[in-house]
């Protein structure tokens, strides 16, 4: 009987332990591919880049300063320009179901006259634009937005960067909301009884 004893209020205390210690935070999966630009972002099907004038503003996949990783993509507009110009990444996610999500990116850059600023879009959800604030001032951008139903959501982050502006993005990340439980797909037949 001593046995059987301690070994129930061993049990009661692990069990104890287990509701008063915290058990390691549960991350939400990151649905991107190539979210920190780890691979050669122009070679592949993961990212599509463009840039108004690529003449003058430029994205290169650069190791200098990465705020994680080995690499992050650099954007720069030629100070002789004297036009803002727009580059954008994006990536299509097919066929994302319908909830809640959270969309954000690490960006820093040039302040003042030289600062970016780097929109996120998700089909026709949109953030306000956020301005770069200086060198080594990573800051992540993001927005929540929601989808009614399955479709194909482009997500894409628009830089528009006035003569001599610059910047880095890194670990762009498109993530289920927390809270979310996804559904779950049920074959039942109900019939009313009378």
């Amino acid at each position: 009987m001593k046995i059987y004893r301690r070994l129930l209020l061993f049990v009661s205390f692990v069990l104890l332990l287990q509701l008063i210690l915290p058990i390691g935070s549960v991350q939400a999966t990151n649905l991107l591919n190539n979210p920190g630009f780890e691979t050669r972002p122009y070679e592949g099907e993961d990212w599509d880049i463009t840039s108004s004038n690529w003449d003058l503003a430029t994205m290169t996949h650069s190791t200098q300063d990465v705020q994680s990783g080995a690499y992050h993509l650099n954007y720069f507009n030629d100070a002789s320009n004297t036009a803002t110009e727009t580059i954008t990444v994006t990536q299509t996610l097919k066929n994302l179901s319908a909830g809640d999500y959270t969309f954000s990116v690490d960006s820093m850059g040039g302040s003042d006259a030289k600062a970016g600023q780097v929109t996120l879009k998700a089909n026709d959800h949109q953030s306000d634009g956020f301005t770069t604030t200086g060198y080594g001032n990573w800051e992540v951008l993001s927005f929540d937005f929601s989808i009614d139903q399955t479709e194909d959501v482009t997500i894409t982050l628009t830089i528009d960067a006035p003569p001599g502006a610059w910047g880095y993005i890194d670990n762009v990340e498109l993530t289920p909301a927390t809270n979310q439980t996804p559904p779950v797909e049920a074959d039942i037949h109900v019939e009313k009884v009378d």
